[in-house]
């Protein structure tokens, strides 16, 4: 099976943008993603954007169990390619099948297996536990596979149980409506119990036309897709590496660097400041550095310097060099050919 690691689809992140929004979990003002870089069904996004969106409610949405209600909510809307077939397949257990087998192509760091004994189906959830995701992700994936096997069958689910593996939330009383009476926390795994029978149900929504279609395009898009053409790492030296791109374009700008990397400037904001820098200082680090290696070179002008370095002016790039090096433009040069002498 191939592993997309450190990547998401770009469905993914506008599906739980969007939920959020319609829920009142946040407001779209206060967490600014451009959509138009997310609606691709058929693109991928860094992981770590998912993770700070959901780190981002976590910290900032005063509404308790946000992670059962995201769970509850079906998005009419959702055009994830995994989503779609799996609402054309012609049973409950051959939609959760496709779903299992193509989960790396949501997140390759969340896992289902399902095992099953007698009468009954285990369906055991997990989650890279280094990334960083909140419990509210568990709760909201065990829950909305409960939702969604009601809505393709039309029919109430019922569990036998459900397990997870973080202690007893405050807002327990919200859990019976969806995984029933026979509930336990502090687990050793986070897993749901119900009768096989269930798997036989059908999708109302079955079409085989359709189904074969997805399929085909689904396998197709992964084969297609190579992860690094178009993930970038979030860090000092991704940022600088863009900006040396951008600076002779005059585009060496914060929003041009965040529009590469698909992510906000907030996002941007916090990881830098994880590496004790900022877009401003990580911009000025390279001007002064490329400034020294061009002028080191006499057959390049000072106006072509400036300009190179994605200055507008060039008195602008007079003031910055002087603040660098305590020394004028000519004065350095002049040094660099007496040095050579």
């Amino acid at each position: 099976m191939q592993k997309y690691e450190n990547t998401v689809s770009s469905a993914s992140v506008l599906s739980l943008m969007e939920s959020a929004a319609t829920l009142s979990l946040i407001s779209e003002s206060d967490y600014t993603l451009d959509k138009q870089n997310f609606i691709n069904t058929e693109g991928r996004s860094n992981e770590q954007i998912l993770i700070d969106l959901w780190q981002f409610i976590d910290q900032t949405t005063p509404i308790k169990g946000y992670g059962l209600i995201l769970g509850s909510y079906i998005n009419p809307a959702f055009r994830g390619l995994l989503a779609s077939l799996i609402s054309q397949c012609e049973t409950i257990k051959e939609s959760l099948d496709n779903y299992i087998k193509h989960l790396d192509w949501v997140s390759s760091s969340e896992h289902w297996e399902m095992r099953s004994y007698d009468n009954l189906v285990e369906l055991h959830f997990s989650i890279d536990p280094n990334k960083g995701y909140p419990d509210a992700l568990i709760e909201k994936n065990l829950s909305s596979l409960v939702h969604w096997a009601r809505k393709l069958s039309r029919q109430d689910v019922q569990l036998v149980a459900a397990q997870f593996t973080f202690a007893e939330p405050a807002y327990v009383d919200m859990y019976p409506d969806t995984f029933g009476g026979n509930i336990s926390f502090s687990a050793p795994s986070n897993m749901i119990t119900f009768n096989k029978d269930i798997l036989e149900r059908k999708v109302v929504s079955f079409n085989p036309y359709l189904k074969s279609l997805l399929e085909s395009r689904l396998a197709e898009t992964k084969k297609r897709y190579k992860e690094e053409s178009n993930i970038k790492v979030i860090n000092k030296e991704s940022v600088e590496n863009l900006i040396l791109d951008l600076l002779p374009l005059k585009k060496a700008n914060i929003d041009e660097v965040c529009h590469h990397l698909f992510v906000s400037r907030q996002t941007l904001y916090r990881h830098l400041q994880k590496e004790n820098t900022s877009f401003k200082e990580i911009l000025n680090q390279v001007r002064k550095r490329q400034s020294a290696k061009l002028l080191a070179n006499t057959d390049i002008s000072i106006l072509e310097v400036s300009e190179t370095l994605g200055y507008t002016e060039v008195s602008s790039f007079y003031t910055a060099f002087n603040k660098w090096y305590d020394l004028s433009v000519s004065q350095f040069r002049k040094q660099l050919i007496h040095s050579k002498v």
